[in-house]
């Protein structure tokens, strides 16, 4: 996930902290809209199964405004896991191509699908569409 707001940062006139920050205001659309719901291919839920971004734990520094700590803190009670879950949740909207799916041990499910809700929140799907045309997308 880094990397991905590394290169908005870069291939871009965003920052690195304004790239973060829009990642979790469509975070907070995703959790709004109900969230990503991961199935295995006969479509039953894979509850354990998670998104894997390929990096190893890394902290990122950014500035944020405290009326969206208040909504991150709204919307998933912990501030600091409410950040990091936002931001997941903003960057595979943003490009699912770079996330994996992996079941409870680490080990990938390639057959496993992620079902994305529609955006109801006119903030996250506007800073969505910002972004994937600022990559091209």
């Amino acid at each position: 996930m880094r990397g991905l707001v590394e290169r908005l940062a870069s291939d871009t006139d965003e920052t690195v902290s304004s790239a973060a920050r829009s990642l979790i205001r469509i975070g907070l659309g995703v959790k709004r809209a109900g969230g990503l719901e991961i199935r295995g291919r006969l479509g039953f839920r894979r509850p354990l199964a998670d998104l894997d971004f390929g990096g190893r734990a890394e902290r990122l520094g950014i500035r944020v405004e405290e009326e969206l700590l208040e909504e991150v803190e709204r919307e998933f009670g912990d501030v600091r896991q409410g950040m990091r879950e936002a931001m997941r949740l903003g960057a595979w909207m943003l490009a699912p191509g770079e996330v994996k799916i992996v079941g409870l041990l680490g080990v990938e499910r390639p057959l496993a699908d992620v079902l994305s809700p529609e955006l109801r929140d006119a903030k996250a799907r506007r800073e969505l569409e910002r972004l994937r045309s600022l990559l091209g997308g």
